[in-house]
């Protein structure tokens, strides 16, 4: 008792309390910013370590040491007289009450805020969170399918730089215009002063003869950059002029003639120009922030510019993994000469990341993928592009996508709640979401991607991921209407794509409207075999036609995820429990296993307990499970 006593008499007991009511709050506030500044994981990790290993000392500290009205002193010189511990303790006690409250307030907010929370907030089928809503109040620019094409409102200070024509005809002039294009892209896309249309949407009009004031419309901005570039030898003239769309005038240009070696002097000056006419002021920072968005080396994004277009049809109408592995080659002269160039990175881990989950998949360890790489050695580049993209990247936004990227792709899905949440939160609406739109949609954060609808919309209205995902989350969401009118939005200015023909018919599964279904189903190609193909036969309800469909679909390789939900929808929880064991057991199957879930919209479509792997990436992540099932399939026997 004596020793107790001693403590509450030198406020040890109080320090320690204070100590750790702080250090929690400390971390959990450190968890959250971290991120957002690119900080590495080990910063985290290591701040705390350095707070367990200072406990002990700040209560030897406090044991040892006194505040007096002369500052610190020794306890042992201390006479009671002289001592003021009582009111020092009562001090400790109000700090740690205003730190509790803080912690409390702080668990609350990171609990049952609205970014964390499922989407309770948008219940309506066509309420303030459906992206029909969303972008009507922003004017959307996407035709409507009974009202043609309604433009959306020009935001004070935007701009689309469109791609730069190529006057001559080398062999690479046409990616060096591009690519110059995109680097003036990347510069005013720095400063937070102005809204830059993505590269996406602007590259739409790539030899089109739209007017200035149509792709104005189309993509919502006040003024477009437009330019030629021609190159002879060593020489390039570059000529640019920004133009203000509502009535064509020039509001300023000019003409470059630089050497190869100086081109982007000539495109940061045009940068910089568009900049200043539009009204930013440009300081030594943002002009660095400028500077450091571009890729600055000609010999580097030529192969990037190519590369990348061949990694956007990849994610089109061609082949996946042949185009990827051309574009790789590209990738890689790329970084041959700037080895920390983050977004080729990126873009090269992709390869790996479609062989692991939808050729290898739960395959023999032994067997190899038409690329000749075994699962190990996929597994092992993978890493080494998204540890190389997370390191290179300068950029804040662009970082934290890449860390999303490398978490879930990873065996530890820690901190991949937060970093979700980061992504939907920020301003990130007109980066490349990858693995965003497929997270928040299986693990109850549909309603907030399609909460940041009309961002998306305004900075890159062109952009097919976008639609096809916010088409997911409607029907996710238990809105298949709202979906229907999403998917003739985007179809009006995307044409018919296959990911949109398919949640059409998942919609239309979902109302129940069968002569609706029939009549579209008609006009869609026997062969090849597709998952629409099975979710309508599934829907029929005939199990052993069914059965015919699933084994032709999967006869045809697409991948695992695909695989898995058709089995789901019409095998039947055995079959589909079997599959899935063998996913989760491979390099990726905890993400192939999330993707599953997504492609079924039947909640989920194997048990729990049969993926260890995937339960323990669940645990980690703090997500919920199981996901809702929008659509009553017939054929489900769970």
């Amino acid at each position: 008792m004596s020793l107790l006593a001693e403590l509450q008499r030198r406020n040890v007991i109080r320090m320690a309390g204070l100590y750790l009511v702080g250090a929690w709050l400390a971390v959990q506030v450190a968890e959250t910013l971290l991120p957002i500044f690119g900080t590495p994981d080990w910063v985290l990790k290591a701040l705390v370590v350095l707070l367990a290993i200072a406990f002990l000392p700040a209560l030897v500290f406090s044991w040892l040491y006194e505040l007096t009205p002369e500052g610190l002193k020794r306890d042992a010189d201390v006479t009671p007289a002289q001592s003021i511990a009582a009111q020092t303790g009562r001090r400790m006690d109000r700090v740690l009450i205003v730190v509790l409250a803080l912690a409390v307030a702080w668990f609350a907010f990171d609990k049952y805020g609205p970014v964390a929370g499922e989407e309770a907030a948008n219940p309506a089928a066509k309420g303030p969170g459906s992206i029909a809503a969303t972008t009507a109040a922003a004017g959307s620019n996407i035709p409507a399918p009974d009202n043609g094409t309604a433009p959306l409102s020009a935001a004070s200070g935007s701009v689309a730089v469109l791609p730069f024509v190529a006057l001559s005809s080398g062999p690479d002039d046409g990616y060096f215009a591009d690519g110059l294009s995109e680097e003036i892209i990347n510069s005013l896309t720095s400063l937070p002063d102005l809204l830059v249309t993505a590269r996406t949407s602007a590259f739409h009009f790539k030899g089109k003869d739209t007017p200035i004031p149509e792709i104005a419309r189309i993509l919502g901005v006040e003024h477009v950059l437009e330019g030629s570039v021609r190159r002879a030898g060593d020489q390039v003239r570059i000529t640019a002029q920004l133009i203000r769309a509502s009535d064509g005038f020039h509001l300023w240009s000019q003409t470059y003639d630089r050497s190869l070696s100086d081109v982007f002097a000539a495109q940061t000056d045009i940068a910089e120009n568009v900049a200043s006419t539009l009204g930013v002021l440009l300081d030594e920072r943002k002009r660095k922030l400028m500077a450091d968005a571009g890729v600055g080396d000609v010999e580097a994004f030529l192969p990037f510019t190519r590369g990348h277009e061949l990694y956007e049809r990849a994610h089109g109408d061609e082949p996946t993994i042949p185009t990827l592995v051309r574009a790789n080659r590209e990738f890689e002269a790329a970084i041959a000469h700037k080895p920390d160039f983050a977004q080729a990175h990126l873009e090269h881990s992709d390869l790996y990341g479609h062989v692991l989950m939808d050729e290898l998949g739960p395959r023999d360890a032994t067997a190899t993928s038409v690329t000749g790489l075994s699962a190990a050695e996929a597994h092992r580049r993978l890493a080494a592009d998204l540890s190389a993209a997370v390191r290179y990247e300068k950029d804040a936004g662009a970082r934290l996508i890449a860390q999303t990227v490398q978490t879930v792709l990873s065996d530890d899905w820690t901190g991949l709640d937060e970093r979700l949440d980061l992504a939907l939160a920020s301003g990130l609406a007109c980066r490349q979401w990858l693995w965003v739109g497929a997270l928040a949609n299986a693990f109850g954060r549909a309603g907030v991607y399609l909460g940041r609808a009309a961002d998306r919309i305004r900075c890159n209205p062109l952009d097919a991921l976008f639609w096809i995902t916010a088409a997911q989350a409607e029907i996710q969401l238990g809105r298949p209407d709202a979906a229907l009118a999403t998917i003739e939005r985007a179809k009006a200015v995307l044409g018919v794509r296959p990911q949109l023909t398919e949640l059409n018919m998942t919609a239309l599964i979902a109302l129940g409207r069968t002569d609706d279904l029939r009549m579209e189903f008609a006009s869609i190609p026997a062969e090849p075999v597709t998952l629409v193909h099975v979710k309508v036969a599934a829907a029929g309800g005939d199990r052993d036609a069914a059965r015919k469909v699933v084994s032709a679909f999967i006869a045809a390789a697409p991948g695992y995820d695909r695989r898995l939900a058709a089995i789901a929808l019409v095998e039947g929880r055995d079959a589909a429990n079997a599959l899935a064991a063998k996913i989760d057991a491979s390099p990726l199957g905890p993400a192939t296993l999330m993707r599953a879930a997504s492609v079924c919209t039947c909640g989920a479509p194997f048990d729990i307990a049969v993926t260890p792997r995937f339960a323990q990436r669940l645990k980690e992540a703090r997500f919920p499970w199981p996901p809702s099932s929008p659509v009553a399939w017939p054929l489900k026997d769970w």
